[in-house]
């Protein structure tokens, strides 16, 4: 039955004594071999308990405990399955299994496959490994089962060393010369360096990390940092992921609580999987240390109950608290007092993964840690000290001071990594032209390429992480894996599985407890596993087209590696993509290029007079006291005359009034939409996953094609009164997309200035405008498209969805008649031209403003993209907007137009490119993916816009 329907069950492990409720509990013998310690838990997923009375461990096959799941047993099932609707219950499942059966019949008939001898196979694969025995008793995934000749099953005479599995590979009838020259990079091995501390731990200390990580000396990144913390710095460290960065705050903490039990340590993550994962690795370390057992560690965040004594335990007893910025945000600071005895004795805060913080996302955060420190400083605590690490950020020093509020001087960088790495393989993997004689025609499907050559590494015995830009290409991946696999190693289907975000919490730890203890040999995974998240060792990373920017590449990339492995980082190109192919031409331009500057961006007003309102509420503003955490003292008065109320006579600012009732609760932090819908699968009446609401409409619409774990799943209603979408499984082998458009119109001027001069244009001035912008996007249909070849198989219209408005700010410039003269004169198109010209511009924008990603990589500031099939005929204009927030960003460009205009036509002329590359027209970003574009368009536009303007400066 699980082989046939695995949604209509669930299969574990559990501890026989966690079932029962004492009363049968004498009659179990443990010395007894007929009384088998475990038992094999058939749980349904249609029927879930509303009382529950107990909890079960689920267990590995260890007989470790691996999670807890409540007790769902028919003498738990609630009240409202009684007896009368036992058989309606029974009744549903035996039809639900029946449609299965026809359905499992009919695909192995469409293969020509035997039924009965598929439905053994996959039987053996249904049940989890029982607790206390061996995987191969059960899993014998180094033996052959399938006489194809194309059998990928494991190959025990495989060689260990990648680039001898790169050479092995060559000769792979597949092999069509993807690897071009200087497509691979090889970076050597690098033997540890080991430092002292000025100070040596105790030896009580020294034990439990050597106990706990086979740890029995310090690199000397680690000893540096630790050295500079202890000496009273801040400190940042930008070494390689996987070189111990969590140890640099770990010791100091522990070692202060050795001396002091009042000592308390807040640690921020930006997720909750991150937070769960640093505490294991703490508790791993506390685990054997017997002399601080007095420490408690505990999880402060949106999951801990509201209501209860919990908050108030960890208020009063917790010395660490593993926390992120929404909760200091939200609870910590508002409530104060109840935090006051807490924050008076906190010595360190650690923000991890720094990168993370960029956009309004990392404004806020940046605001919320100065109000963090000045809070400390109200209390009388002055002596916190802040640690922040980084794999990828390109400025430290820069990026911790702006984030922090603290003084350079302050503040020690450790960028110097003394962690030993294995040799790092960097490839480049082109597919090749489907004709070589007619280039014309494209190249073959990445996706084809990708799944061979994931395939071609789990079967040597290659623990792969594979990562796709967005959620349906991670599904689409994984499905067609393990299609492929199905037909040659069937062993291997259920060694690879999907992560991404939309996947409840339990899955998704799951699947993270599954690849960390080697059940699984791939995860497939969106930028969701780009975080330091424990998986275990990796192999290899497979990057299915080049992430949206270049930081988003280095941390994909030092996923695999960890604990000295050598390994391989492969970027499979996308042949339709010019950004792709760019690198592929040019290797050198992605190994040796600068990860960008991100960095939080402070003058959003908008944000600045959130925030603000949040810390007068907290403790009314003093101009000469506060000004060391919210600016300079000229800035800081206007800010707070503009946006909060004075009182003369203590001198002294309050929050506004429709702010004096916990403000923290009206200021989102976090641009992410909160608001989900359920799908339901109508086969179990089970929600198999959460979607945001601005997902929607280009995901759940009648018809549609949804994906979960490599599995299709058919549209078949939708309901917008009770925000969820029913769907079917289906076992098609196409995709849909939808078919949208993007208009992008100005709708309110707020201020205008003059781009050229007026004195000597008289008779063609030019102005930008800065205003409000409506983006309205409609979804007027959908396609169904081959997954492998990304061609449509049929287009369906007809989709009746209101058009989604957002209200953004931004600027124009309408281009001049004389461009589109002289566009249409060369027979340029006048839409390419203005599009590849935006792109110029928006690339020049960092030099002009602190430009942070959005989630995902992408920029926050935007144009309005052109696709090239596409008619519609839109105004000749060069608009950019904020992606999110009320314009601070493209505000302080809109005072640079003319110089951008300038420098954006200098350098499209200068770049040696022919047709475009990322180095003038592209964009990582560019949602149309950079097919309509015509470089010499471009150069028209801004040459002919940017004659005779002048430099408008600031004012």
């Amino acid at each position: 039955m699980r082989a046939i329907s695995p949604n209509l069950m669930v299969l574990y492990w559990a501890e026989r004594m966690d079932l029962q409720d004492g009363t049968v509990r004498d009659m179990i013998d443990p010395e007894d071999p007929q009384h088998q310690r475990h038992a094999l838990v058939i749980e349904f997923r249609d029927a879930r308990p509303i009382q529950v009375k107990g909890k079960k461990r689920m267990l590995d096959r260890n007989g470790q405990t691996t999670g807890w799941r409540e007790l769902s047993l028919a003498d738990q099932i609630g009240p409202s399955i009684g007896t009368a609707s036992i058989p309606v219950l029974v009744e549903r499942r035996n039809r639900n299994f029946r449609e299965f059966m026809i359905n499992f019949v009919a695909a192995a008939a469409a293969k020509s496959e035997d039924p009965i001898e598929k439905l053994r196979e996959l039987a053996l694969q249904a049940v989890p490994v029982q607790p206390g025995k061996l995987w191969a008793e059960t899993e014998p995934t180094g033996t052959a089962t399938s006489t194809n000749e194309e059998s990928l099953e494991a190959d025990l005479d495989r060689p260990t060393d990648l680039i001898d599995l790169l050479e092995a590979l060559k000769q792979d009838p597949s092999y069509r010369g993807q690897i071009g020259e200087h497509a691979l990079r090889v970076d050597e091995a690098r033997v540890p360096a080991h430092g002292k501390l000025d100070q040596p731990l105790s030896d009580n200390l020294t034990n439990a990390i050597k106990g706990s990580s086979g740890i029995e000396e310090l690199y000397t990144h680690q000893a540096q940092a630790i050295n500079a913390l202890e000496s009273g710095y801040n400190v940042i460290v930008s070494t390689s992921t996987s070189s111990g960065k969590s140890l640099i705050y770990q010791l100091p903490v522990l070692r202060a609580l050795e001396t002091d039990s009042q000592v308390r340590a807040m640690f921020i993550f930006p997720t909750k999987a991150l937070a769960q994962d640093q505490k294991r690795a703490l508790t791993s370390i506390l685990s054997h240390s017997t002399h601080l057992s007095h420490v408690h560690v505990d999880t402060y965040d949106g999951d801990t109950p509201l209501h209860g004594t919990t908050r108030d335990y960890i208020r009063q007893n917790a010395s660490i608290i593993f926390t992120n910025p929404d909760m200091v945000h939200l609870s910590i600071l508002p409530g104060y007092k109840q935090w006051k005895t807490w924050l008076e004795k906190l010595r360190f805060v650690i923000v991890d993964e720094l990168h993370y913080y960029s956009g309004a996302f990392g404004s806020h955060c940046a605001m919320i840690m100065r109000r963090l420190r000045r809070m400390c400083h109200l209390l009388g605590n002055d002596q916190v000290a802040f640690v922040s690490c980084s794999a990828t950020v390109a400025n430290p020093a820069e990026n911790m001071s702006n984030f922090f509020g603290l003084p350079a001087s302050a503040i020690r960088v450790v960028d110097v990594d003394g962690a030993p790495t294995g040799r790092k393989l960097h490839l480049i993997w082109n597919p090749p032209l489907k004709d070589p004689k007619r280039p014309s025609q494209g190249r073959c499907s990445s996706l084809e390429d990708a799944v061979r050559l994931v395939s071609y590494l789990m079967d040597r015995g290659v623990r792969t992480i594979c990562f796709a830009k967005v959620r349906q290409m991670c599904e689409i991946l994984t499905k067609e894996m393990q299609t492929f696999l199905r037909e040659r190693a069937p062993s291997l289907v259920p060694k690879v599985m999907s992560y991404r975000g939309g996947y409840t919490p339990e899955d998704r730890r799951e699947i993270e407890r599954k690849m960390f203890r080697g059940d699984l040999l791939c995860i497939v995974a969106t930028n969701a596993l780009e975080l330091g998240v424990d998986i275990g060792s990796l192999d290899a990373v497979i990057h299915l087209g080049f992430p949206f920017n270049l930081a988003s590449y280095r941390q994909q990339s030092g996923r695999a590696g960890r604990r000295e492995r050598d390994s391989i980082s492969i970027l499979v190109a996308e042949g339709d993509n010019p950004l792709d192919q760019f690198y592929a031409g040019a290797p050198h331009e992605l190994y040796d290029a600068t990860v960008e500057t991100v960095g939080v961006e402070l003058s959003n007003e908008l944000i600045t007079d959130a925030q603000l309102q949040c810390a007068a509420y907290e403790w009314p503003i003093d101009l000469e006291r506060d000004s060391p955490y919210f600016g300079d003292w000229e800035s800081l008065e206007g800010l707070c005359t503009r946006y909060l109320r004075y009182d003369p006579t203590w001198k002294i600012y309050f929050a506004q009034a429709k702010y004096t009732s916990h403000p923290s609760r009206q200021i989102a932090i976090r641009s992410i939409d909160e608001d989900f819908w359920r799908i339901i699968d109508v086969t179990t009446h089970r929600d198999i996953e959460q979607l945001e609401a601005f997902r929607v409409p280009f995901t759940l619409y009648e018809g549609s094609i949804f994906l979960h774990q490599g599995n299709s799943y058919h549209v078949v209603e939708v309901n917008s009164d009770q925000k969820c979408a029913k769907v079917r499984p289906t076992l098609v082998e196409y995709i849909t997309r939808p078919r949208d458009y993007t208009d992008v119109d100005p709708v309110k001027t707020v201020e205008t200035r003059t781009l050229r001069d007026p004195a000597r244009f008289t008779e063609s001035p030019l102005f930008v405008y800065y205003g409000e912008i409506k983006v309205t996007t409609i979804v007027f249909g959908y396609f169904k498209v081959n997954p492998r070849t990304k061609q449509r198989i049929a287009a369906v219209e007809g989709i009746e969805n209101p058009p989604i408005i957002k209200h953004r700010f931004g600027f124009w410039v309408n281009i001049p008649d004389a461009a589109i003269s002289t566009l249409r004169s060369f027979n340029l198109n006048v839409e390419y031209s203005i599009h590849a010209a935006s792109h110029a511009l928006i690339s020049l924008v960092p030099s002009y403003v602190t430009m942070p990603t959005a989630g995902g990589g992408q920029t926050d500031i935007r144009t309005e993209c052109k696709h090239p099939s596409a008619t519609r005929k839109r105004p000749p204009r060069i608009i950019v907007y904020d992606g999110a927030g009320k314009g601070s960003l493209t505000y302080k460009a809109f005072k640079h137009v003319g110089e951008l205009l300038t420098r954006a036509a200098q350098v499209v002329e200068n770049c040696p490119c022919e047709t475009g590359c990322p180095g003038c027209i592209h964009r990582a970003s560019c949602t149309e993916h950079n097919e309509a574009l015509t470089k010499a368009g471009a150069l028209v536009v801004l040459k002919v816009t940017s004659a005779g303007v002048q430099n408008m400066g600031e004012e």
